[in-house]
């Protein structure tokens, strides 16, 4: 298949796997296209190990949400709203990156959300879509253009990162 059409306008796209160096990559720097272990299904994870995408690996981004702080604002909006957010854009992503319908199949998408300590000291305000096998095996290859199925997890892993001393409103949880 060939390079995947634009994803929605919400996420910073690329035709097709990404060429960042392999090793060590925290957040802030991957890309769509990038392939790797994240962690996920952790609760604190700061960086993961990009690799390339022939090689097995855990998961490939598939879409990154830069402008949520613009359209969010400065006071952490809580868990779920940012979690319903990046289903949303894991919804449209996966058919523009990936293809096929959204079902339950061998791909599952998850979201990569900022903790509340994260929004607030302005580590990191982006939410991630990543794709992986549904039952956690390694990818051998990117799911560009692949046209498999999958089905949305919704929100696990955990959000990722915490800062020690920075103390945030959660409105959706009241803590």
């Amino acid at each position: 298949a060939g390079a995947p059409p634009a994803a929605p306008s919400t996420s910073e796209t690329i035709s097709g796997p990404a060429a960042g160096a392999p090793g060590p990559v925290a957040l802030t720097d991957l890309a769509v296209g990038d392939c790797g272990r994240f962690g996920l299904g952790l609760v604190i994870i700061d960086q993961g190990e990009r690799l390339p995408c022939d090689e097995d690996h855990e998961a490939e981004v598939i879409a990154i949400d830069t402008r949520a702080e613009a359209e969010l604002g400065d006071a952490y909006p809580g868990r779920q709203v940012l979690l319903d957010r990046g289903q949303d854009l894991c919804d449209q992503a996966y058919d523009q990156y990936v293809g096929g319908q959204i079902v339950i199949s061998q791909l599952a998408a998850d979201v990569i959300v900022p903790t509340c300590a994260e929004w607030q000291g302005l580590i990191r305000r982006s939410i991630i879509c990543v794709v992986h096998r549904y039952d956690g095996g390694d990818l051998d290859g990117s799911v560009a253009g692949a046209e498999r199925r999958f089905r949305i997890t919704n929100g696990d892993p955990a959000p990722l990162g915490r800062l020690a001393g920075i103390l945030c409103f959660d409105p959706a949880n009241g803590v």
